[in-house]
């Protein structure tokens, strides 16, 4: 099991009605992410607890 921590982007300018580059830019999810082993998560949790107590399986 694994955390998706953030997912890698394209980074495309906006054309203009000329179709030609503008000042503009938008981002593009390339569907690849990144993970992190769920085991890491839950150390982070326990060595930092703030928020409510939760029982864990």
């Amino acid at each position: 099991m694994s955390l998706v921590s953030a997912y890698r982007y394209d980074r495309n300018r906006v054309l203009d009605t000329d179709d030609k580059p503008g000042p503009y830019t938008y981002d593009v999810n390339t569907g690849i992410v990144y993970v992190q082993d769920v085991r890491q998560v839950l150390r982070l949790i326990s060595d930092n607890p703030i928020g409510i107590e939760v029982d864990q399986p």
